[in-house]
C-alpha cells in the first residue's frame, strides 16, 4: 500500500486531464465526503459499462437503508432493494450525477482497487483523477470505512473488542500505524486479515475518534453500548462482588441479543 511501484501503476491508466474538483465545499460537506469516501472503499463500486455509462453504487444490509437514502437525499440517485439477499444498493447514473460524486472523493478513496476503478472513471468523465494513500486520523475516512467493514463485539465476558476485516492487510497496515493501537491477525477460516482492538486504552482511542466523526448507521447505538461499557468497567462494575454488577451485565446482554436480531 503506497509504494512506488503501485504509484506508477495507477499512474499508467491516467490519462492528462483537467482538475474539476470543486474546492468550495464547506467542513461539514468535507466531513461527509471523507465518509462517504471510507464506505465507498469498504462497500462500493465505481464502474464503467460497455455503454460507456459511468456508475457509482454502494450495497449495505436492510437494516442501513436509512444511510443510503441520505446519501440519495444528497447525490441522487435511486435505493432499490436487492433480490434474494437483505440488502439494498444506492445507485447513481446519471452524468451530472456521478460527476458530482467523484469531484467529492477525488483524492479521499485509500485503497487499490478503488484507485484503479477512480481512474477508469475519471478518463471516462475528462477529470484528473488524484490518488492518494494517506490516512488520517483527522478526517472522517475511517468513520465510513468502519460503516463498511468494522464491528463492536465484546469477547468472553468482559473484552471489548473493535475490529475491521479485509482480504489484504495493506490498508489495515495504514490504519494500525496512524491510530498507534490494535494489532493484525492471519484468519485461515476465511483467508483474511483482522485489524483488532482490546486494550481499554486503545478501545479509548478509537471511541474519541468516533466522537469527532460519527457513525452514520446502525453501529452507531453500538458505539453509544460501548462507550458506556467502558465507562462501567472504569469503575469496575465488572468485579465479582461489585453492587453494580447487575448493571453491566444485563448491558452487555442487551448488545448481544441485538446482534442477534
Amino acid at each position: 500500500m503506497g509504494s512506488s511501484e503501485t504509484t506508477r501503476d495507477i499512474s499508467d491508466l491516467i490519462l492528462p486531464k483537467s482538475n474539476t474538483k470543486d474546492t468550495n465545499g464547506s467542513d461539514k460537506d468535507e466531513d461527509f465526503n471523507y465518509w462517504l469516501a471510507g464506505l465507498i472503499d469498504g462497500d462500493g463500486t465505481l464502474s464503467v459499462y460497455k455503454s460507456n455509462a459511468q456508475v457509482c453504487e454502494i450495497t449495505l444490509g436492510e437494516e442501513d437503508v436509512k444511510t443510503l437514502y441520505k446519501i440519495k437525499q444528497r447525490f441522487h440517485g435511486s435505493v432499490l432493494k436487492r433480490s434474494k439477499v437483505k440488502a439494498y444498493r444506492w445507485r447513481v447514473s446519471k452524468k451530472l450525477y456521478v460527476t458530482d460524486v467523484i469531484n467529492s472523493i477525488n483524492g479521499k478513496l485509500l485503497t487499490y482497487s478503488k484507485h484503479v476503478q477512480l481512474v477508469k472513471v475519471c478518463n471516462k468523465l475528462n477529470i484528473e483523477p488524484i490518488i492518494t494513500n494517506k490516512i488520517s486520523k483527522n478526517n472522517s475516512w475511517f468513520t465510513g470505512f468502519f460503516d463498511a467493514e468494522g464491528y463492536f463485539s465484546i469477547r468472553n465476558n468482559y473484552t471489548l473488542t473493535i475490529s475491521v476485516g479485509q482480504k489484504s492487510k495493506d490498508i489495515l497496515e495504514e490504519i494500525q500505524k496512524e491510530f498507534g493501537v490494535g494489532n493484525i491477525y492471519y484468519d485461515k477460516s476465511w483467508n483474511g486479515y483482522n485489524y483488532v482492538i482490546t486494550d481499554l486504552q486503545g478501545i479509548k482511542t478509537m471511541l474519541t475518534y468516533f466522537e469527532k466523526y460519527p457513525l452514520k448507521t446502525i453501529k452507531h447505538p453500538d458505539f453509544i453500548t460501548i462507550r458506556r461499557l467502558v465507562l462501567f468497567i472504569e469503575r469496575g462494575y465488572h468485579l465479582k462482588n461489585h453492587p453494580l454488577k447487575d448493571r453491566i451485565d444485563n448491558l452487555i446482554k442487551i448488545f448481544k441479543n441485538r446482534k442477534k436480531i
